[in-house]
């Protein structure tokens, strides 16, 4: 497996991430030692955690606990050593936006990229140039969440301002704007038949809507971002505020399941590419692989040091990135080995997403650029 970062600034500012391996270990339990790790990228935290955690210990200590916690752990036990990562310096980043970037998205077609951030715009950008096609404006605080639907002529954004508005991504002009949440919206996600838009938020509910009218469909109570259809529309799944997963019929709306095993909030959820198999991530810094067959766990992903908030699996659903920290990892879904280690940013990565070819990575954080990988 080969990962090449296409897009790198002119001060080599995203060296190639190289672990060092100690080597007196290695026979008897292979271990990864990071030296990238800073305090400020351990204690850090994200503003969708920051304005969202009703805890009573300030979040920060928190998530620089569990970080903490997880570095001793790999120190003290045995893990897999990834394979080498190769990369090719290019001269050529994603720079426009003047705050942490929130989320990525890839057009149906592959041509257009859309980047939401903090600074409350979103950007598209030309994929082949990386030359910056248009900034929307209209939301009042921090852009959260986007989607394409699935024919493309329509973009979905959501925000800490409780909004959820719709694009022409041709134009940038604004078609419409919902605002039945009472809080921040977090995730949008449109079904893959494109008739309806399923937005979450931390008003513990999740909403659905009819895509092409705006009207509300169904409110799921007890439930938050992020939220995500199934391949065939005919599930949902849902964070709660209790840490679990909720999966829902969305036929006749009677919960199906409840999936438990992360003890902090979920903060990603996504499919597999066949609709078996669902990924979550959570702020306990574990990714699971969860088997809608037989409704268990099958899969825990380790070595995360960091809060997991994205995850996007390959267009084939045979491995999936991971964004945790200042890194990215990917893993075999098949035995949830760590196959490769992924270092691009000098930041906390918030977003990761795969071009629908499967063949670029495309990773965004803190540090307000983004970062364009190719993955063979």
């Amino acid at each position: 497996m080969i990962i090449r970062p296409i897009y790198q600034s002119n001060e080599n500012r995203f060296a190639p991430f190289h672990p060092t391996v100690d080597t007196e270990a290695r026979d008897a339990a292979p271990c990864i030692l990071y030296p990238s790790l800073r305090s400020r990228v351990l204690c850090g935290t994200s503003p969708r955690r920051r304005r969202s955690d009703n805890s009573d210990s300030h979040p920060s200590i928190r998530f620089c606990g569990t970080a903490l916690l997880v570095w001793l752990s790999l120190l003290l036990s045995g893990c897999t050593k990834p394979p080498e990562v190769e990369v090719a310096p290019s001269l050529r980043t994603l720079v426009g936006h003047t705050d942490d970037l929130q989320s990525l998205c890839f057009s149906p077609d592959g041509k257009t990229l859309a980047s939401a951030s903090a600074d409350k715009t979103v950007k598209l950008w030309d994929f082949a140039t990386g030359k910056e096609l248009l900034t929307l404006t209209g939301h009042t605080a921090l852009v959260a969440a986007i989607a394409f639907a699935p024919d493309g002529k329509t973009l979905a954004t959501g925000s800490w301002d409780r909004t959820v508005r719709f694009w022409d991504p041709a134009t940038g002009k604004e078609l419409r704007s919902l605002t039945a949440h009472s809080e921040g919206v977090l995730s949008v996600a449109y079904s893959h038949d494109g008739k309806r838009l399923v937005t979450g938020s931390t008003d513990n509910t999740v909403r659905i809507w009819d895509a092409a009218t705006g009207k509300e469909l169904k409110t799921l109570q007890e439930c938050q971002s992020p939220a995500a259809f199934s391949p065939d529309d005919k599930l949902l799944a849902c964070g709660s505020a209790v840490y679990d997963l909720k999966v829902w019929d969305t036929e006749k709306w009677v919960q199906l399941q409840t999936l438990t095993g992360h003890s902090e909030r979920i903060l990603a959820v996504v499919f597999a590419p066949d609709g078996k198999t669902i990924a979550t991530g959570s702020g306990d810094t574990n990714a699971k692989l969860w088997s809608i067959i037989q409704w268990i766990q099958v899969q825990n992903l380790p070595l995360h040091l960091g809060e997991v908030r994205s995850i996007a699996f390959t267009p084939d659903g045979n491995s999936i990135f991971t964004g945790a920290g200042d890194i990215v990892q990917r893993y075999s879904v098949g035995n949830g080995k760590l196959l490769n280690t992924i270092r691009g940013h000098f930041g906390t990565v918030y977003a990761v997403a795969v071009s629908p070819d499967g063949k670029t990575l495309a990773v965004a954080g803190s540090d307000k650029v983004i970062v364009l990988f190719s993955v063979k």
